[in-house]
Order: structure tokens, then C-alpha cells, then sequence
């Protein structure tokens, strides 16, 4: 048995995991519910990234890639059908700006070790309205 302590990358925490962010939670989150540190999962991302050939985290985080687009899915979903609904370009019109400040979120979030230029993505009333009103209607 090599020292040290044994790894909690396996087949469990992996689908955890996966199944999590088919839900809608985000990456943190997931990690989580699968009962690892999200510094381990950035970890074993790291290490993915790392390695030219496939190996079980490499496989492991195209998974992540596939179950995060179908997270965006479980989120937009509500949304695009109020958009529908109503026949609303105010909407769709708050819903890409509120879409666009995310990604920017985002994007500061990985390339900035999570910090966040505040004014970069400043919140509106106007934003914070059209939040209430998407929640109101996934009650």
C-alpha cells in the first residue's frame, strides 16, 4: 500500500457529483453533496488538465463539461417559458442581461481566484425585480 492518504476519487463521489450538477447546483456546491472539498475537486481539475492522455479524471471532468450544460438547461428552462409565455421582449431582454452579468461572474470568478470586480457586475433594482419575479413564478 504506498503512505499517505487514500485518494476519494472513485466511481461514487464521481457520479455524486455529476448527478448534483444535473440539478442545477454549481460546482461548489456539488462538491459538497458528494461530500468532498471543493479544493480537492480543483485538485483533481488541475490534474485532469495536466495529463495529454485520458485518464479517470480526465474522462471524469468531460463528464463534468456534458452535466454542466445540462445544469444551464434545468435553469434556463423556467425562464424561456415565461419568455414564451408572456411573449415578452422586456423579458428576454432582462433575462440575456442578467445572463451576460453571470458569465462576466464567472469568467472574474476563474481568472481572478474568485475575486470579483463589484462595479464589473454591478446589480440593478431593476435586475433585482426581474430576479423576484423569475422566483415568484418557480414557486
Amino acid at each position: 500500500m504506498p503512505p499517505g492518504r487514500p485518494t476519494v476519487f472513485n466511481d461514487e463521489v464521481c457520479e455524486l457529483i455529476l448527478e448534483a450538477l444535473e440539478r442545477g447546483f454549481n460546482e461548489n456546491q456539488a462538491c459538497g453533496y458528494a461530500g468532498i472539498g471543493y479544493s480537492t475537486y480543483l485538485r483533481w481539475k488541475s490534474e485532469a488538465q495536466d495529463h495529454k492522455t485520458n485518464t479517470p479524471k480526465k474522462c471524469f471532468f468531460e463528464k463534468v463539461d456534458i452535466a454542466l450544460s445540462k445544469r444551464e438547461q434545468v435553469l434556463i428552462n423556467p425562464v424561456i417559458d415565461k419568455i414564451v409565455e408572456e411573449q415578452s421582449a422586456y423579458y428576454a431582454l432582462e433575462y440575456a442581461k442578467l445572463r451576460l452579468k453571470a458569465k462576466i461572474a464567472r469568467d472574474a470568478k476563474d481568472t481572478q481566484d474568485k475575486l470579483i470586480d463589484a462595479q464589473l457586475i454591478e446589480i440593478t433594482e431593476d435586475d433585482v425585480e426581474w430576479i423576484n419575479h423569475v422566483s415568484n413564478y418557480n414557486k
